[in-house]
């Protein structure tokens, strides 16, 4: 089955090229502007650079690739940066999705490609998380230029005339691949320099695995697959969050990070979100509830120590 993943010399979409094309898809990685690293060129069926904000590239992409699946995992993804480039923002986490979506329901409604928008948990404004988290049925309510553009993303793809999975996902953290930024990638670049890192006692997420994310992608693929050719039963809800085993505030995980790489849990210090300088407002607690997640793929995600001891285990050999 022929998969193609965009975004893929990014963290999160380098990761799930590599998962998927273990599990033996024929994947095309698609970049932007940046290189993919050395291990998605060796992992990819074939890996191409593309604008997607191009109607006519993304119409090429598709029409050349002709895929069973397409994983929209490209985007402007830091707040600050969509903040202070609005017109940026919405070309990138919005028009691509629409061209993307154009391009695939130029094929044949029987043979159309599942669509699975990755999207975030930023949706919701972090004011009131209701105990639990939020579901798949509270409504969103971004707050950022970045949370508006991904939630516009969203609704396209509740749009297509297609199968089609909305993935929200949290902080999101594993193993380096390449120069991918990646939160914490950059925790463990600053402990490994000797330098302190502030992080929020009072900013709580639901920090998910990026294994975890890889396998749950993977399900969904498999499900369609099996729905696809085989006619089994799909049965999945076009909203599912992916979502770690743990609501964490940012500091609490910085110590867990610097405890399982064996940096000084000193240089891990305290901070609150008012003296952030951010120029994009920053939500209180956006967890999210990971029981659909639970009912309809089978995954059981990892707590953030139980994740990040994975890691260094395997860094370990």
């Amino acid at each position: 089955m022929k998969i193609v993943v965009t975004g893929a010399s990014g963290f999160i979409g380098a990761h799930l090229v590599m998962v998927l094309a273990k599990a033996g898809y024929e994947v095309t990685a698609v970049c932007g502007n940046n290189p993919a690293a050395a291990e998605v060129l060796e992992s990819a069926f074939r890996v191409t650079p593309a604008d997607l904000a191009d109607p006519a590239a993304s119409d090429a992409l598709i029409g050349e690739a002709a895929p069973h699946v397409i994983i929209h995992a490209a985007a402007m993804a830091r707040p600050e940066a969509c903040a202070l480039n609005p017109q940026v923002a919405q070309e990138v986490n919005v028009r691509t999705t629409r061209n993307l979506i154009a391009a695939a329901t130029t094929i044949d409604a029987a043979e159309r490609p599942l669509f699975l928008q990755i999207s975030t948990d930023l949706v919701f404004d972090g004011a009131r998380a209701p105990v639990g988290g939020f579901t798949e049925d509270h409504t969103p309510q971004p707050e950022s230029i970045y949370a508006k553009t991904k939630r516009a993303a969203e609704i396209l793809a509740l749009e297509y005339n297609g199968p089609a999975i909305i993935l929200r996902i949290c902080l999101c953290y594993g193993r380096q691949i390449g120069k991918a930024a990646s939160f914490l990638g950059w925790i463990r670049d600053s402990l490994a320099a000797g330098n302190e890192v502030r992080l929020f006692t009072d900013e709580w997420r639901t920090p998910l695995f990026v294994d975890d994310l890889g396998d749950a992608a993977k399900r969904v693929v498999q499900r369609f697959e099996q729905a696809r050719f085989f006619s089994a039963p799909y049965e999945l809800p076009p909203l599912l969050h992916i979502a770690g085993g743990e609501r964490i505030n940012r500091y609490q995980f910085g110590l867990n990070a610097a405890a399982a790489f064996g940096y000084p849990v000193t240089l891990v210090v305290p901070e609150l979100r008012s003296h952030s300088r951010s120029a994009a407002p920053r939500a209180e607690d956006v967890s999210l509830c990971a029981e659909l997640l639970r009912r309809h793929l089978g995954l059981e995600p990892q707590t953030t120590i139980g994740g990040l001891v994975k890691i260094a285990q395997e860094e370990q050999g």
